[in-house]
């Protein structure tokens, strides 16, 4: 554990997604329990490359669907809803997913969240093919984001 909280810790976007990784495929209690800190920190981090924060966030969803009571409840998800604004869609997307799963466990904790959604899918409706070329599908821009919805 302490060999993953050392990569999550540096500056290495490699040795971070591998930890992240790792505690995605084999997370149990105790390091869920030591890791519960600083994995929402880098969901949230502003200097944190977006497959980096992507990765986080989807790491946090693995962790609060194997080891729900190792994640903190409070402060970060308000900061997690934030993340519907990201520029990168791909963090978007597993943000979308992570909301979904705490919606479930407790939904006035990211009730802010309607507003932002409705805006970023008016976004996404409305923009050009090319802005969104890696996400379009059948000339459909995002069309799992629209469904989830």
């Amino acid at each position: 554990i302490q060999s993953i909280k050392h990569d999550i810790a540096s500056r290495n976007a490699i040795y971070i997604n591998l930890a992240l990784t790792c505690v995605a495929n084999i997370a149990n209690q105790e390091m869920g329990e030591a890791l519960a800190q600083d994995i929402p920190r880098l969901c949230v981090a502003a200097d944190v490359l977006d497959g980096v924060k992507q990765n986080a966030v989807l790491c946090m969803l693995k962790l609060l669907r194997t080891v729900p009571q190792a994640v903190p409840k409070g402060e970060w998800a308000s900061r997690i809803v934030q993340l519907i604004s990201d520029k990168h869609l791909g963090v978007v997307t597993s943000a979308c997913s992570l909301i979904h799963v705490l919606s479930l466990r407790n939904a006035e904790e990211v009730q802010s969240c309607v507003p932002l959604a409705i805006n970023r899918l008016s976004r996404i409706a409305s923009t050009s093919f090319t802005d969104l070329q890696d996400y379009t599908y059948y000339f459909v821009p995002a069309p799992w984001q629209i469904g989830r919805a």
